[in-house]
């Protein structure tokens, strides 16, 4: 009797999945298809049609009815950045794909692959569930395994586009580039050029993951000091627009931040 309800209770957790948005497909709360973080299609009868829309600067394309929203305004529950989590931008791997959910110390990042949390990010090392296993972020807090066996989905009618990831191969985020100091000091002299201040902080654009900014300080006309900085969890991103590091990803980024 203990396992049916578990069963009972594991089919309301994957079917509440189904109903989760994803990233290229239709939403049915707003008739809108995210295609990557920042545009969209409108959607009639659950089909795409007509040219693609992109949302205005610092804002992503979301569940909502005004479909674009400030990127702040993203809570995780019910507004939701559609096309923002995940190993990329447009891979449509579910909302809660190589995303640390809570206290959670694992996270799916694969249909059969999941990686520790370190700091609030999935780790660079993948371990595979067993044989004829699936991974279910949601499992781990209610059965202690973040690994289902098929038995269950077959049990409860489910496939393996109801799990926290549809992509079959987990692609760790990369560390950004570590820039040489002549490349910190040219970046920091020419945004001196439209900077009046003596030290200032800058975005540090050859970072796609948006987790460093640069130090400037300008010691004489011709030379600089340079420091590059990274922030840390639980702000793993830096912001141009508020000159701080901040916990919501910025729009540009390409990658999620590096554990």
């Amino acid at each position: 009797m203990q396992k049916f309800f578990a069963l009972l209770a594991l089919a309301a957790i994957l079917l509440s999945s189904v109903s989760a948005q994803k990233c290229n497909e239709c939403q049915s709360s707003n008739d809108a298809k995210c295609v990557s973080q920042t545009k969209f299609q409108n959607c009639m009868n659950n089909v795409a049609f007509g040219a693609e829309a992109t949302c205005p600067t610092g804002t992503v394309c979301s569940n909502t009815d005004d479909v674009c929203v400030k990127s702040e305004s993203v809570d995780g529950t019910k507004i939701l950045d559609v096309c923002g989590s995940g190993s990329e931008s447009s891979s449509g791997n579910g909302e809660n794909c190589a995303v640390c959910v809570g206290s959670n110390k694992f996270a799916c990042v694969s249909k059969t692959e999941f990686a520790r949390c370190v700091d609030q990010k999935v780790s660079t090392t993948p371990f595979s569930c067993g044989t004829d296993e699936t991974c279910v972020t949601e499992a781990l807090a209610l059965f202690g395994n973040i690994c289902v066996p098929s038995c269950a989905f077959a049990f409860i009618g489910l496939t393996a586009d109801n799990i926290t990831c549809t992509n079959t191969v987990y692609t760790p985020p990369t560390a950004p580039a570590v820039p040489t100091q002549e490349e910190l000091k040219l970046a920091c002299s020419n945004a001196g050029d439209t900077n009046a201040s003596l030290f200032f902080d800058i975005d540090n654009t050859a970072d796609t993951t948006c987790s460093s900014y640069i130090y400037c300080e300008k010691v004489s006309d011709s030379n600089w000091l340079a420091i590059l900085y990274s922030c840390k969890s639980p702000t793993p991103y830096y912001s141009k627009a508020d000159n701080k590091c901040i916990a919501t990803k910025p729009t540009r980024c390409t990658a999620s931040a590096p554990a």
